[in-house]
């Protein structure tokens, strides 16, 4: 499919999703405190057609890089026939106008006001209840309870700091740790990294902003997460 009929797209659900800010041709993103959120509209292979996924990246990595590496969280839309949103790139009517409502009534994160903990944690709470990918594997429910975790540290959650500690001793006892390590490393250093963390928000803040200031998302549009 050519550029121009994906600039196309790119424009019509930048337009439904004004808080959003385009990141790449087919990648639109905004930041919500600790984390980046968007849609990403990616290719199916041997065909004209793309799907819409949400995605959330962390913010709180080392550096950009390493934040954009891979998607804390990632998950697909369906239709009242629960079937996937497969979009014909060369349709900009009914498919896509239906698709985009049903991406709107589905999210459960505000792309355009400031996000509540809450929400987040709703979020997190449905795809860990619905979603077998992140029951089962070690290492994406790792990552999302860290995520869980700075969440809480960064909204300044003193309850949830600990209730998300405790529930990463408890899930860590059916984990995987071979696996675990090939993710995070060590479990006792990563775990420990974590309660010393939760002491010094401080790190956590300047970790973030210094990311916010790379100049491939200092463009994009923000909102903050609250309590």
């Amino acid at each position: 499919m050519d550029n121009k009929t994906k600039k196309i797209i790119k424009e019509e659900w930048l337009s439904a999703f004004p808080g959003l800010s385009a990141f790449s041709q087919n990648k639109l993103y905004k930041i919500i405190g600790p984390a980046i959120c968007g849609i990403e509209l990616i290719n199916l292979p041997r065909s004209e057609n793309y799907r819409p996924h949400f995605v959330i990246y962390p913010l709180y990595k080392a550096d950009i890089k390493s934040c954009l590496a891979y998607p804390v969280l990632m998950f697909e839309f369906y239709n009242g026939r629960n079937l996937q949103l497969d979009l014909p790139y060369n349709d900009v009517n009914e498919k896509l106008k239906e698709a985009i409502q049903i991406v709107s009534d589905s999210l459960q994160l505000s792309l355009e006001d400031d996000v509540p903990l809450n929400s987040f944690y709703n979020l997190i709470d449905d795809v860990q209840k619905y979603d077998s990918t992140y029951q089962s594997a070690t290492a994406s429910n790792a990552s999302l309870l860290e995520f869980r975790f700075y969440l809480a540290l960064y909204a300044g959650s003193e309850s949830q700091i600990q209730s998300t500690l405790d529930q990463i001793e408890r899930a860590s006892k059916n984990w995987n740790l071979k696996i675990f390590e090939a993710a995070f490393g060590d479990f006792g250093a990563w775990f420990q990294k974590l309660q010393h963390v939760a002491s010094n928000k401080d790190f956590l803040l300047k970790q973030v902003e210094a990311n916010k200031l790379d100049k491939k998302i200092s463009q994009l549009a923000s909102s903050d997460l609250t309590l």
